[in-house]
């Protein structure tokens, strides 16, 4: 199966690692969506006027395609 796998705590979130490991493991393909760092209890922020990029992130640990969002809080 193919899993979209995302969370709100960044791409190095050591519990997003041990998610993707146990998936991967179990058989399923995987791509991983996550913040390039922490964005929890953001809720409130919003990108409607402007450009969202993302970026891939490598990890020599998993064969998930990692992609890296960049900071979503206004500046």
């Amino acid at each position: 199966m193919h899993l979209l796998v995302t969370n709100d705590d960044g791409i190095d979130s050591v519990l997003l690692h041990e998610l993707v490991r146990a998936l991967g493991a179990a058989g399923h393909r995987l791509s991983v969506v996550a913040p390039a760092r922490e964005q929890s209890w953001i809720g409130a922020a919003k990108s409607r006027h402007r450009p969202v990029a993302s970026a891939r992130a490598r990890s020599e640990e998993h064969t998930a395609e990692l992609q890296s969002l960049r900071h979503l809080v206004c500046r």
